[in-house]
């Protein structure tokens, strides 16, 4: 699996194990990987910005944290890629 930098869009590519771990930083850019805004939750348009439900607030969105709930944010491309050979495996099913 791979994610890109919310900072500098670098691809970052997680190997087999999918973790990123708090100290981890952008090979490019020198950011903190383990944050808010490199995380499937994060959406600035809900509560505390997370879409899960936290008890309070982190508020530097852009430096790395222990929330428990980090999910690496997946690449839009590896996402197209794979609904792509959904759809072709699904689509041989039925000729």
């Amino acid at each position: 699996m791979s994610f890109t930098c919310y900072h500098c869009s670098e691809p970052i590519d997680l190997g087999k194990e999918n973790l990123i771990f708090r100290r981890d930083l952008c090979p490019k850019c020198n950011k903190d990987l383990r944050c808010c805004k490199n995380c499937f939750h994060y959406d600035p348009m809900v509560k505390y910005e997370c879409k899960e439900e936290l008890e309070e607030r982190l508020v530097d969105k852009e430096k790395s944290n222990f929330c428990e709930l980090f999910t690496p944010k997946r690449n839009k491309a590896e996402i197209e890629e794979e609904k792509q050979k959904i759809l072709e495996e699904a689509l041989k099913l039925f000729k």
